[in-house]
């Protein structure tokens, strides 16, 4: 089965995490201990700012479970979204508070327009949920654009920045919301893992950096000391995430182009995937794709007729548009 539907890194891991895993399984009976404190510290000092405010858990949807359930409980509060939205938001949000969802504008992009037009229409609490690059169009909003909203509005209104995708961003150190959270204390949480440009998924561990918020201790001890070390070694393997960055990059820019003649329309976003539209307007695409053993992210909720699919290996790629050929010409 070709996976292009969770946005996996296809490229695998580097080899120094993988030597590091395999040399740390005599110490799976231990927990993290110091080694944790020490990838609290090292995220910390990348971002430039205090350990306490780096709250590291098994995948970042563990941190955004907190959040939500502590900020959501605040004096008529409402959860605030893009559309279509990371799945788990919706979950993690059910029953704690109304959701509204914001529909894509013009060109099926994100609307980040209405967005701020309906936070500001709430006099209640607000939390906005905002994936920056975007999960599923990969749009990248500005960081001059959004730490001015930040900063135009009232302290009821909360915001979690998603970047999970941050690090394919090329100049992702210019995009990033981090040097803002100290400006924003209590307000601002960006959201990172190791899921994705770093190939972790497996082993889930991802963190929050922000406030400190209830129940960060316990969320820490869920993380294991294999993800730990791996974390660790990924982030000292500075070649290895700029060899991946680069091969993602020339896949996709292949995808693109295999879309282009093809005649189907594709958005150009920054993250490991495309946003595209499908062959007779997506009509049976996801069972049309299932002979083929491959999987995309299909349907999608606020985008019929596009689907989005996970950048591989040339390889992929090319078996994909094949596909996708077969199934233009069948129609």
């Amino acid at each position: 089965m070709l996976t292009l539907h969770r946005n996996e890194n296809l490229f695998g891991l580097s080899p120094a995490v993988r030597f590091v895993l395999q040399s740390s399984c005599p110490v799976v009976y231990q927990y993290p201990g110091d080694e944790l404190m020490l990838l609290q510290k090292l995220l910390a000092r990348l971002a430039g700012l205090h350990s306490p405010l780096v709250m590291v858990g098994a995948g970042s949807t563990e941190v955004l479970r907190i959040a939500l359930a502590d900020w959501l409980r605040q004096p008529a509060a409402r959860l605030f979204c893009l559309e279509p939205v990371y799945p788990p938001v919706l979950v993690l949000a059910g029953g704690l508070a109304p959701v509204t969802l914001v529909p894509p504008g013009v060109g099926w992009r994100p609307d980040l327009t209405a967005l701020r037009r309906e936070v500001g229409r709430h006099d209640g609490s607000a939390v906005v949920y905002l994936s920056n690059p975007d999960c599923h169009s990969g749009e990248l909003f500005s960081r001059d654009e959004l730490s001015a909203w930040l900063g135009n509005t009232p302290p009821r209104v909360r915001f979690i920045i998603d970047e999970a995708y941050m690090e394919f961003v090329p100049q992702h150190r210019d995009a990033t919301l981090l040097p803002c959270v100290a400006d924003f204390a209590g307000r601002l949480l960006v959201l990172r893992t190791f899921s994705k440009a770093y190939g972790l998924a497996g082993l889930r561990i991802g963190y929050g950096l922000g406030d400190t918020l209830p129940g960060a201790d316990a969320l820490a001890c869920g993380v294991g000391v294999l993800a730990v070390r791996a974390a660790l070694e990924a982030l000292d393997d500075h070649g290895w995430i700029e060899h991946s960055r680069c091969l993602m990059l020339a896949a996709r820019t292949h995808l693109q182009q295999g879309l282009t003649s093809l005649g189907l329309v594709w958005l150009n976003g920054q993250g490991n995937f495309v946003l595209h539209t499908l062959p007779a307007g997506g009509r049976n695409f996801g069972a049309a794709l299932r002979p083929y053993g491959i999987r995309v992210a299909y349907p999608l909720a606020g985008l019929p007729g596009w689907c989005r699919t996970t950048v591989g290996t040339i390889a992929d790629m090319n078996y994909y548009l094949s596909v996708l050929s077969t199934l233009v010409h069948e129609d």
